[in-house]
């Protein structure tokens, strides 16, 4: 447990010291996310988000999977409520379909399908805690704003997303784009003034 300890110590003082110096780098590093988070890819496999709902895009569809990867996420800071999702034959009515992930994505050509979902019970992560999702779980977070979690990504070969939203209503992308240094720097100072 003393190792786990110390990792989970290190990791905290990485992810203080990002914030602390988040002018510092390179603007191109920092993407707007519109689930309502800035994300700051660390490595190929690991990226921080740092979660304020004044990023959200309104009318945005954030029912969704990870086709492309599985993950596990780190609560950092803050907290992070995550409801998964099921296919069933009596539920919420939904529409899906697929979307290309990544900067300049957008909804694949082809038949919105329809489905019924049924929400789990709302899993409450607080910091210390982990989750990790399987790549074809249907999810949505629902984070307090000035959150911060790390995310350890193992990606697939496919590069693409379901997404899902109310029959009757219409899809909202949440495609993500260049985040700007004011939107770095007020999500910033706010997740320091919660940190810890």
């Amino acid at each position: 447990w003393m190792r786990n300890y110390k990792w989970r110590c290190q990791v905290r003082e990485l992810v203080k010291y990002l914030l602390t110096n988040r002018n510092e780098i390179p603007l191109s590093d920092w993407t707007m996310q519109g689930f309502g988070f800035l994300r700051l890819r660390i490595s190929d496999t690991v990226r921080m988000h740092v979660w304020d709902s004044r990023l959200r895009l309104p009318e945005v569809s954030d029912i969704h999977d990870h086709t492309q990867w599985a993950f596990t996420s780190h609560v950092i800071s803050g907290s992070l409520i995550n409801v998964r999702y099921t296919i069933v034959d009596t539920g919420q009515p939904y529409h899906m379909a697929k979307i290309q992930c990544g900067i300049g994505g957008n909804m694949l050509p082809g038949e919105t399908e329809n489905v019924k979902l049924l929400a789990g019970a709302p899993e409450l992560y607080l910091p210390g805690d982990s989750y990790r999702q399987e790549p074809d779980e249907i999810h949505r977070s629902i984070p307090a704003d000035g959150s911060v979690t790390l995310i350890f990504q193992e990606r697939r070969e496919v590069d693409t997303a379901r997404v899902f939203w109310p029959v009757g209503g219409k899809w909202g992308n949440a495609i993500p784009r260049q985040a700007d240094r004011k939107e770095i720097d007020d999500v910033g100072r706010f997740a320091l003034s919660i940190f810890g």
